[in-house]
């Protein structure tokens, strides 16, 4: 396999973005995909996407991997069953 040995690896591929517990937003937005947390808050704007909650109640919205499987299949409203 041919590549670049001492490159970067893209955001995406960090570990830590890919866990099953709640994610921050910007945790959710790189998960996705995203460049930024535009996307994700204009998607939960339009209630395409939906938080499992605020971390804390009043502090950062928290997401679930199994939403944002959902949104990115193209779900809209996609909300936890749990």
């Amino acid at each position: 396999m041919q590549g670049v040995s001492d490159a970067p690896l893209s955001e995406a591929a960090d570990s830590s973005c890919f866990r099953d517990g709640p994610m921050t937003t910007t945790e959710a937005a790189r998960y996705s995909g995203f460049k930024s947390t535009a996307a994700t808050r204009k998607a939960h704007r339009e209630g395409k996407l939906v938080p499992i909650g605020r971390r804390g109640g009043t502090g950062t919205h928290m997401w679930s991997r199994q939403v944002l499987d959902s949104f990115v299949a193209g779900a809209r409203g996609a909300r936890s069953t749990s």
